[in-house]
């Protein structure tokens, strides 16, 4: 087996993997332990890794093509560079959703304070909130917006 480190998310659905003892518990079901081969374990089930794990693979038994992999050694560093490029990117792409989602609460909020629809300690009605964004948020997630007002 070799030396991988994973530079996008990949998903696997059968074939041996050599993983940590932390990377297979937080797989379950997907994985069952190979009898005499510490940290080699069958997938049985499919199976995701994000990008920038290193994981053991057979690449005479697996077919790497299709695989964003990155060989661990010389090229570690590019690989662990990429990919925290992508995590990053993909932080502040989150985090901008939800500054625009709170926005948008807030914008509701108001407006169902403005059309009077409270309840008695003057909070804004959830259901009118939800009529109003076109999903589902809680009375936490009201609770913020109002504040934020």
């Amino acid at each position: 087996m070799k030396e991988y480190i994973t530079t996008a998310i990949i998903r696997l659905a059968a074939g041996l993997i050599g993983l940590t003892v932390k990377q297979a518990t937080r797989r379950p079901g997907c994985l069952g332990a190979v009898k005499g081969k510490k940290g080699v374990f069958e997938i049985v089930r499919p199976v995701e890794f994000k990008a920038g794990e290193t994981i053991l693979i057979d690449p005479d038994k697996m077919t790497l093509a299709s695989l964003e992999l990155t060989p661990k050694g010389i090229e570690m560093e590019k690989a662990e560079k990429k990919a925290a490029e992508k995590a990053a990117a993909e932080k502040k792409k989150a985090e901008k959703e939800k500054a625009e989602k709170a926005e948008k609460e807030k914008a509701a909020a108001a407006q169902v304070i403005d059309d009077g629809d409270v309840t008695g300690s003057g909070a804004p009605e959830v259901a009118a909130m939800v009529k109003i964004l076109g999903y589902e948020i809680t009375a936490a997630e009201r609770n913020t917006a109002w504040k934020a007002l």
